[in-house]
């Protein structure tokens, strides 16, 4: 195995629970440049991470249930 692609292959996962929305931005900001192969933020931050991303054309992918789940759980 070539451990110098490691990152391809593992999830970078936030585990503070009481990361605020500034923890979490500068959490995916450092993250960007690895390529991991996903992220894992805080429930509550989900939408708003993708939103943000896709505003700045840095690819972003939620599983179609996620989406789904979103939808669901939205706020009137």
């Amino acid at each position: 195995m070539d451990f110098k692609n490691v990152e391809k292959i593992v999830d970078n996962t936030l585990l503070k629970q009481t990361a605020t929305w500034a923890d979490i931005k500068n959490f995916v900001l450092k993250s960007l440049p690895y390529h991991f192969r996903s992220l894992v933020i805080p429930p509550f931050a989900i939408e708003k991470v993708i939103h943000s991303s896709l505003s700045k054309n840095i690819p972003c992918f939620s599983p179609p249930l996620l989406g789904s789940l979103l939808d669901i759980l939205r706020l009137p």
